[in-house]
């Protein structure tokens, strides 16, 4: 009797994170006048076992001890923050963070607000914080689009203005009946050939 081959299970591409169970801190001031010190001080206490500290606005594009915390994180790990706005510069912002955070298998904990999303109740916080946060965009778009309505209803232009009026429009589409070419007609009407070619129409 053939002896049936044993199945070999696949191999996962990539290892599994360990179990480092790590806490990591972040502190951030705007300004080089501002001092860690308040934050150092909580986040020692919070017994971090590594603290990534900056002077950086939170509108500045790159934080790099931020990014730098943040690639540490493995599965377990907690990220350990004084303020919730030391990590993120608006709602939008946090939720993309903490999503990332929550991807990485780690947790965030906030001191001052004393939110943790490894618990229950900080996890719902969080939910409930998105979809504010997604109903204040929606509102947003609703106020622009129902203000746009409103102009066009009295009139007003919306959007940008036209490069010309219509008389002059037809006064290009005489000159390149006139066989002006488009670089002649760009030079006079001060636009570029693009914008010839968009305004007129070829002769048959």
């Amino acid at each position: 009797m053939k002896r049936r081959k044993k199945r070999e299970t696949p191999k996962p591409l990539l290892p599994p994170l360990p179990e480092s169970g790590a806490v990591i801190g972040y502190a951030r001031v705007s300004t080089r006048e501002q001092s860690l010190d308040m934050q150092m001080d909580a986040l020692q206490a919070a017994r971090c076992d590594r603290i990534f500290s900056e002077q950086v606005s939170s509108v500045a594009a790159k934080r790099v001890e931020l990014e730098r915390a943040l690639a540490t994180l493995r599965r377990g790990d907690v990220l350990v923050v004084w303020r919730l706005d030391r990590l993120a510069r608006s709602m939008r912002d946090l939720l993309r963070r903490v999503q990332y955070i929550e991807d990485c298998g780690a947790k965030l904990r906030s001191l001052n607000e004393s939110l943790d999303t490894s618990t229950a109740v900080g996890k719902l916080i969080f939910h409930v914080l998105g979809a504010l946060g997604q109903f204040e965009r929606d509102l947003t778009q609703e106020r622009i689009r129902s203000g746009m309505d409103s102009a066009r209803e009295r009139g007003k232009q919306i959007g940008a203005l036209p490069m010309f009026d219509a008389k002059t429009r037809e006064r290009m589409q005489r000159d390149r009946d006139r066989g002006m070419t488009m670089s002649q007609l760009a030079e006079k009407y001060g636009c570029s050939r693009g914008t010839v070619r968009n305004w007129t129409t070829a002769k048959r």
